[in-house]
Parts: structure tokens; sequence; C-alpha cells
């Protein structure tokens, strides 16, 4: 069986001045279909900017993804498909928002079926792989591999 799932976040007024990613968490919208299902179903107040977002990575029905918004406090956010609702989970020890803001240095994968990130902003000589070994669990993360890129 093949389970589809979208999510889509629409940030809402689509131009209102220069700086278009200060939305109110009120503007923030998103909608999300299930295969299966034949209507989208619409989900308010999205805690996040939909323009601070990226590097998506879907695990236990929900996607992830990198985030460099300040008014979330953790680097990793989700929505859970089953439930509708956005969560945060802490990323490895000392990565930051400026880290999640550097969208050529950051991409969160699956190892082994664990969220993962290949770091290129912290060192620039290597990439850090990091590896959260149990889901959820900041105490979890683990450098599993440091690739020299200077060979």
């Amino acid at each position: 069986m093949i389970l589809i799932l979208f999510l889509i976040l629409i940030p809402i007024p689509i131009l209102i001045s220069d700086s278009d990613s200060n939305y109110s968490e009120s503007d923030r919208i998103g909608e999300f279909l299930l295969s299966g299902s034949d209507a989208w179903e619409r989900v308010d107040g999205v805690p996040f900017s939909p323009q601070a977002i990226h590097s998506p990575c879907y695990l236990n029905n929900a996607t992830h993804q990198l985030c460099a918004d300040e008014s979330v406090h953790n680097v990793i956010v989700s929505f859970n498909f089953e439930t509708g609702q956005f969560g945060e989970i802490p990323g490895p020890p000392g990565m930051t928002k400026d880290h999640a803001n550097k969208t050529n240095y950051m991409t969160m994968v699956l190892l082994d079926g664990c969220l993962s990130i290949f770091d290129n902003y912290t060192n620039t000589t290597a990439f850090d792989v990091w590896k959260m070994n149990e889901y959820s669990v900041k105490e979890s993360w683990s450098r599993a591999f440091v690739i020299d890129t200077t060979v």
C-alpha cells in the first residue's frame, strides 16, 4: 500500500511589504491531504514562517524540517499527519537557529530510520553527520561520522 501525504503551508498575505517573512501567527495557514481522502484539511495558526523551513524528511507519520524561525525554540519542526498537530524536536548539541538558516550547509535525511543532519556549517573542512538514535530524545543525538572535505 502506498501512502501519499501532502502538506502545503501558505503565507498570507503573499506580499505585504519588503519584509514579507514576518507573518503573525494568525496569518499562517496550511492544508494537508491524506491519500484516500477527497478533501484537503485546513490547519490554522502555523507556528513558524513557511519561508523559514527547508530540508523536509518524513518519519513516524510526520514531516520534519529544519527551521530558522525565531518564534520556535528548536531547530527541527514537525507536522504529524495523524493528529494534525505541529511540534518541535531538539537538534544536536550546540546547533542553533543560525545553523538552520544556512540552507546551503545543512541537510536533514534519514539514516538507518533515524533523523540525521549533515552539517557543513560548523566545520568548513568537514561534514559532521549527526544522528538522533532515539526519536525526539535530545540526549540521543550523536556525531555518527565526520567526513573530511579537504581530500
